[in-house]
C-alpha cells in the first residue's frame, strides 16, 4: 500500500466521523481498501505516524473539523513527513457526512445509503462494515427530523431501484424517529428499518 490512509479523531464525542469514514476508507488505494486511524486532537501518536511510514502512504484524509483534528496535525504531516493532505470537512458532523458521501461518489449516483441518528454512535458502528462492503455512504440526520441537506443529497444522488432498498434506516425510533422514515418514503424511495431490541439485535439485523 503507497496509496493512502484515512485519520479520524480517537476523542469519544468524536467517534461518528470515523464510522462514516469507513465506507470512504473502502475506495480507495482502487477500491483495495485504506486503513482507518486514530489521532489525538493536537497531535499524532507516536505508534500512528510509524505505522502511516510503514505503509508507505503518501496521502493522509483527515475526515471531521479542525475541532476534531487540529491543524497542528495537519501541518506536521504535510510539513515533517511530506504527506498530501486531504481533509473532508462540514461544519458539524451532519455536514461532514455529507462531505464524506460526495467524496466517495466518483460521478455515479448510488443504488443505496444508510441513515444514522447523529447520536447512535453504536447504530453506526453496525452499519459501518456492511456500508463498506456495499461502498454506500452512511448520512447522520437529527432524531426527530430528516436534516435538510441530507435530504437534498439523498434525493439529487440516490437512484430508486424497483422494489429493492434505496435507503436503509439503522437504529430504533429513539435514535430515527418515524417521521424520518416517512419524510424518506414519500420522496418516493424504498426505505427499510434495521432496528431491534438494543444494540446487539439491531446489528444483527444489520448484518441479516
Amino acid at each position: 500500500n503507497n496509496g493512502a490512509v484515512v485519520l479520524v479523531s480517537g476523542a469519544n464525542d468524536k467517534l461518528v466521523d470515523g464510522l462514516t469514514a469507513t465506507p470512504l476508507a473502502a475506495t480507495l488505494n482502487n477500491n483495495a481498501g485504506a486503513p482507518v486511524l486514530l489521532t489525538k486532537k493536537d497531535s499524532i501518536p507516536t505508534e500512528v505516524i510509524d505505522e502511516i511510514e510503514r505503509l508507505g502512504a503518501k496521502t493522509v484524509y483527515i475526515v471531521g473539523g479542525t475541532s476534531a483534528v487540529s491543524e497542528e496535525v495537519e501541518k506536521t504531516l504535510e510539513k515533517t513527513y511530506k504527506m498530501t493532505v486531504n481533509r473532508i470537512e462540514g461544519e458539524d458532523r451532519y455536514q461532514t457526512s455529507i462531505a464524506v458521501a460526495e467524496e466517495m461518489m466518483n460521478g455515479n449516483k448510488y443504488d443505496d445509503v444508510f441513515v444514522v441518528g447523529g447520536k447512535g454512535e453504536a447504530d453506526a458502528l453496525s452499519a459501518s462494515a456492511v456500508a463498506a462492503m456495499k461502498k454506500s455512504p452512511i448520512l447522520l440526520t437529527q432524531a426527530g427530523q430528516l436534516n435538510k441537506d441530507v435530504k437534498h443529497f439523498i434525493d439529487k444522488n440516490v437512484t430508486d431501484n424497483n422494489d429493492n432498498t434505496d435507503v436503509f434506516v439503522v437504529g430504533g425510533t429513539s435514535s430515527v424517529a418515524t417521521a424520518v422514515q416517512n419524510e424518506l418514503a414519500d420522496m418516493k424511495l424504498e426505505v427499510e428499518r434495521l432496528s431491534g431490541e438494543g444494540r446487539q439485535e439491531t446489528n444483527a439485523k444489520v448484518i441479516s
